[in-house]
């Protein structure tokens, strides 16, 4: 059911509305001024009044209707058809990335009026759109990516670009100006409706958030478990991934971002589930083949790339849990998986539980542990100088060789003979011994836990 507007929800919106519609009313009103005070005798005068006022009160009858069409509730696809039907035009609607929402309008037309996003011709055009927050008018020529005469225009709420409204622009006894003035004006109402429809979702998946929370929040018995995961809307009896995902730099205060990313994820496909918290999203993705999640994974990265393209993210992903009691473990290892790859800037690709290897022991060792260790291990390594950190560099390439000298040297560009010098080197600084495999163990794990370190 439709959630109920009170009017202090809607009085700020409605006041934004109305304000271009005031002024498309005085101008009417000044026009029918000029009317009274024309000659009579003018006759060719007062008929091109006459029309141009009767336009302008078609166009406030049509934003009239837009108006309250947004302020009942109306969805952005029924504003979007009252639009070209009223101005005879094909109207599109864009999301804020220019991903086709809505076509209505000028049926039979089955190509949009302007080329693909990946055009950098429409991407210049949708960027000054953007920027200037300002409609412009398109025309088509030739080989352009410009189809047809249309206009592109913002459709913004204070200083944020909700989409774009892309409307076929010429049709026959419109006047062009005034099609252009109700398209601009439109672009208000469907603000009004984007926000709407936002509150609406931010409200489901608030509902659904507190369903999917405490099925996370700790281990439940097995029908208790079912039971919430048929209410968060989860697929009975499909496998999940948990992934999270976060932005690389921790405190680059995108907390706000989480929202909008979770409400985007919510959409990647049937059964997925996904939760904003405070530095990460959590998203629950159910897999058709417990063995091939890589696909799954390389998806859920490209679409928070596409709807946060300027931000690096990095990903966490749980081993497989085949019910939903074991989503609370899922959970929990998504989010260890995610820090460690925070740690070690893992950006772009999915980091998943099982390729973490020791930093998987790691993960359950306080910071304060982790640095006290690799300081009595490395000691003298640490110390930020050049030479030490190029030695650091030298016995991190001799334990990923497994010990083969020539394999490091290859890996530094160096000669064989210049490695066995820095490891004599190492060995005289920290009181290691190489050659005993105790001691190969510690450095090695002291390594790793250096690159677990924030």
């Amino acid at each position: 059911m439709e959630r109920e507007r009170s009017s202090d929800e809607l009085a700020p919106a409605a006041h934004r509305i109305a304000a271009p519609r005031d002024a498309l009313f005085r101008d009417a009103l000044f026009r029918e001024a000029q009317l009274r005070e024309a000659p009579l005798r003018d006759a060719t005068f007062r008929g091109a009044l006459e029309a141009q006022n009767d336009s302008l009160r078609q166009t406030i009858a049509v934003v009239d209707r837009l108006t309250a069409m947004a302020l009942e509730g109306a969805a952005v696809e029924e504003i979007a058809s009252e639009l070209a039907r009223s101005v005879e035009a094909q109207v599109l609607i864009f999301d804020e990335l220019f991903r086709p929402r809505v076509e209505v309008g000028a049926e039979g037309e089955l190509a949009p009026p302007i080329a693909p996003l990946d055009d950098p011709r429409v991407e210049e055009m949708v960027e000054t759109v953007r920027h200037k927050r300002l409609p412009i008018r398109l025309r088509a020529l030739p080989n352009f990516v410009v189809h047809r005469d249309c206009v592109i225009a913002p459709i913004a709420s204070g200083e944020r670009v909700l989409g774009f409204l892309v409307a076929t622009t010429g049709a026959d006894g419109h006047d062009e100006d005034l099609q252009l003035m109700t398209i601009q004006h439109a672009t208000s109402i469907l603000a009004l409706a984007l926000v709407q429809g936002e509150r609406d979702e931010e409200l489901r998946l608030r509902y659904r958030t507190d369903f999917v929370e405490s099925l996370l929040v700790s281990s439940l018995p097995s029908p208790k478990a079912k039971e919430l995961a048929r209410l968060a809307g989860l697929l009975p009896e499909a496998a999940y991934e948990a992934i999270a995902i976060g932005p690389a730099d921790r405190d680059a205060g995108y907390e706000h971002l989480f929202s909008r990313l979770a409400l985007e994820l919510q959409h990647a496909g049937a059964g997925f589930a996904a939760v904003a918290r405070a530095d990460h999203v959590l998203v629950l993705a159910p897999i058709e083949e417990t063995r091939n999640t890589g696909a799954l994974e390389r998806r859920i990265a490209e679409g928070v790339r596409r709807a946060v393209p300027t931000i690096e993210f990095v990903f966490g992903a749980s081993r497989v849990a085949t019910e939903p009691v074991a989503l609370h473990l899922a959970d929990v290892e998504a989010r260890r998986t995610l820090e460690v790859a925070r740690r070690l800037r893992l950006v772009g690709e999915v980091t998943s539980h099982d390729s973490l290897g020791i930093q998987r022991l790691l993960l359950h060792v306080p910071v304060e542990e982790l640095a006290t260790f690799t300081r009595d291990v490395l000691g003298p390594l640490l110390s930020g100088v050049p030479a030490e950190q190029t030695l650091l560099d030298t016995l991190a390439a001799y334990l990923r060789a497994n010990g083969n000298l020539r394999s490091a040297a290859e890996e530094l560009l160096v000669h064989s003979n210049t490695i066995s010098y820095r490891l004599r080197r190492i060995e005289e600084l920290t009181g290691l011994e190489l050659a005993r495999s105790t001691d190969r163990m510690l450095a090695a794990v002291a390594v790793e836990a250096l690159r677990a370190l924030p």
